[in-house]
């Protein structure tokens, strides 16, 4: 699954584009769990917009939509227990979801946090702008 800036998100095997899920706000990723559905979030389509993420099915409906207020909510990571962890860019945070849907910061201050991967007992987290940098956020 790729996202699109023409607010959708498609499955793309060798190339071809196979499905499309249309309707989104400003999708920025997409990550998959093992169960098929899809996490995406979404930025706010003008400034000072809420942002969301939700979980989708692959025809789209809106399976959980995380309680928390994105201002603007960019890479997406699952990590093997399940847990998902958030860039949030506007506010500098990595915010991790647990399998039962609570948020919580695990860390702040981080400038402009923008791609997040799993790693061995916490986070990858690749900030942009001014001071750039990789950063290791353990539990």
């Amino acid at each position: 699954w790729v996202v699109s800036h023409a607010n959708q998100a498609m499955l793309v095997r060798r190339g071809a584009v196979i499905k499309i899920l249309p309707d989104l706000l400003a999708p920025f990723d997409v990550a998959v769990p093992p169960d098929g559905t899809l996490w995406i979030s979404e930025q706010g389509v003008k400034p000072g917009d809420p942002g969301r993420v939700s979980r989708r099915s692959t025809s789209g409906h809106l399976l959980q939509s995380l309680d928390y207020t994105w201002p603007n909510p960019e890479g997406l990571a699952l990590d093997a227990a399940g847990n998902l962890a958030i860039a949030e860019a506007e506010r500098g945070e990595l915010v991790e979801v647990s399998p039962g849907g609570t948020p919580r910061v695990l860390a702040s201050a981080l400038g402009i946090p923008v791609v997040v991967i799993a790693v061995p007992g916490g986070w990858l987290v690749s900030t942009s702008g001014t001071g750039a940098r990789l950063l290791k956020i353990t539990r």
